[in-house]
């Protein structure tokens, strides 16, 4: 009887030992299993065994430490932290600045950052480094200079004095960003006008170059006019000329049309390309017009007005025979000025 009450005393103490054991380890779970998660890493104080783990860093996954210690978890990502505050520019006045600047956490010194900042280091390192940069940036411009074209030199300006603010902390500045400069209303309307006026007078500016360049182009154009013209007048010889006439009549004679050829000219040419006209002083009359009708049986010329029927394939080889021999004289250059063109079939 007394041995079935101890194995039962037994049982008893094992299984309330057991229960006592899971409620503790329930209890003191969370101090005893901390997770990292993705992007983070820990740093382990010990209450019993030196205080702050320099030599660990304790990366992502689960890590099982005494209830009694403290595992402090940092955030290694990239982080962003924004403000809006008022700086002074050169001149004092007041500005309105918003402004952005992400940093991070360099994980392998986090032990260093939590034994000498501890877990609150963006309040009192990254803030105050980020607003002295901006205001110590914007204070070297003018308004204008902040309206137009300064933006990109104090975002620089700004990340070198933040970097040299933290260098000796394990916090690495990624860069620094103007979201928006707010100037006064006054000011703005002011900044406004001056840049209007600067791009009438530019415009101005245009008009008066585009206006000197015509004028160089038409000049231009008028002097290679001119040097054509003077050109063509020299190489109009009176031979050439008669060269010219030579063929206009070869062609108006293989014509198949009607045609009516008033021959009678110098040369044997046709009245229309008579070279006499060369010559021809100014207010002179050619001697092949008559003044009025009635006169024109001075000039004598040969008038041929017939059907292209009654001209026969003799007769046009007999004209060109008649022209291919004016033309061998023209090139010899012994063309009589009295020439007279041989009489047709």
């Amino acid at each position: 009887m007394d041995t079935h009450s101890e194995k039962y005393a037994i049982k008893y103490y094992f299984i309330a030992t057991l229960f006592t054991a899971a409620f503790i380890v329930l209890f003191f779970w969370p101090q005893i299993v901390v997770s990292v998660k993705s992007g983070e890493a820990g740093v382990l104080y010990s209450r019993l065994f030196g205080g702050t783990d320099v030599d660990r860093v304790y990366d992502e996954g689960a890590h099982f430490i005494a209830p009694w210690d403290i595992m402090y978890v940092y955030d290694t990502r990239i982080q962003e932290r924004t403000n809006s505050f008022e700086v002074l520019s050169s001149d004092g006045l007041t500005v309105q600045v918003l402004a952005s600047i992400r940093y991070q956490v360099i994980s392998q010194r986090l032990p260093e950052l939590h034994i000498n900042i501890g877990p609150d280091y963006e309040r009192i390192i990254i803030g105050p480094a980020f607003v002295s940069s901006i205001r110590e940036s914007i204070g070297r411009y003018r308004p204008e200079e902040l309206y137009t074209s300064a933006r990109q030199e104090i975002q620089d300006q700004a990340l070198i004095e933040a970097v040299n603010e933290v260098s000796r902390m394990p916090v690495l500045i990624n860069s620094i960003i103007i979201k928006k400069i707010t100037l006064p209303d006054k000011i703005n309307r002011s900044i406004e006008a001056k840049l209007s006026e600067e791009q009438e007078t530019l415009r101005y500016v245009y008009l008066l170059q585009k206006t000197f360049q015509e004028d160089k182009r038409v000049a231009l154009e008028a002097e290679g006019i001119r040097l054509y013209q003077s050109a063509i007048n020299e190489g109009l010889t009176e031979n050439f000329l008669r060269f010219e006439g030579i063929q206009a009549t070869r062609q108006l004679a293989s014509s198949p049309n009607a045609k009516l050829v008033v021959i009678g000219g110098k040369d044997g040419l046709p009245l229309i390309l008579n070279s006499d006209f060369t010559s021809e002083k100014p207010g002179q009359k050619p001697d092949t017009v008559a003044e009025n009708p009635t006169q024109t049986s001075q000039v004598n010329p040969s008038v041929l007005s017939v059907p292209e029927e009654s001209i026969s394939d003799s007769d046009f080889n007999k004209i060109d025979q008649n022209m291919a021999e004016m033309w061998k004289k023209v090139m010899a250059g012994t063309m009589p000025e009295s020439y007279t063109a041989p009489e047709g079939p």
